[in-house]
């Protein structure tokens, strides 16, 4: 159709393509520590998402009686992370990122209920990083725990995890018996 059909007269030519511009905007340091920190979340959530196909699967080989229809149930899991992360950027844009930090605790709290066995990755974000085997949830947690130099109590009243003050006497008490991190004693 291109070639029989030539330009109208008011027809302005369009401005060439330049890939260069892509490499420009990374000069900007701020733009590129975004950048490069969106895109590793983003790699963490689809290799996520690859992964859940697999993990159900594997489920299903573990357990006799386990039926999963696995593509239906990866299809929920993805598509409820995916409504999530719409659902987070919204709260975000509205709120304030500042004012929805609570998630990260959250996703602590969770990964703390759910798991037994977890894998801390160590090393610099966007630069390097080194996955450890996995680990029981004790030893993963006071390892990650201790690279952040952080320690976290049970509350009395509520029984949720609460991070110690920095050099606190509790801090100060966790640390030194190398215990930054609380189990359940039940």
């Amino acid at each position: 159709m291109s070639l029989i059909v030539p330009d109208a007269s008011f027809r302005k030519p369009s401005i060439q393509l330049n890939l260069s511009v892509i490499f420009k905007v990374f000069k900007n340091g701020n733009f590129r520590a975004a950048a490069f920190g969106y895109f590793g979340h983003m790699w963490e959530l689809y290799a996520f998402w690859l992964f859940v196909p697999i993990i159900l699967q594997y489920y299903n080989s573990l357990y006799d009686d386990a039926h999963l229809n696995v593509p239906f149930w990866s299809f929920v899991i993805i598509g409820v992370g995916g409504f999530s992360c719409v659902i987070g950027a919204t709260i975000a844009e509205k709120v304030g990122t500042k004012k929805t930090a609570f998630i990260v605790e959250h996703d602590f709290i969770m990964a703390a209920y759910l798991a037994d066995r977890v894998i801390v990755y160590e090393g610099q974000p966007s630069k390097d990083a080194l996955a450890k085997t996995p680990e029981t949830l004790l030893s993963g947690m006071n390892r990650f725990l201790k690279n952040l130099e952080i320690t976290f109590r049970r509350d009395p009243t509520n029984y949720r995890p609460r991070i110690n003050k920095k050099d606190s006497l509790k801090d100060r008490e966790q640390k030194s018996m190398g215990s930054y991190y609380y189990l359940d004693d039940d």
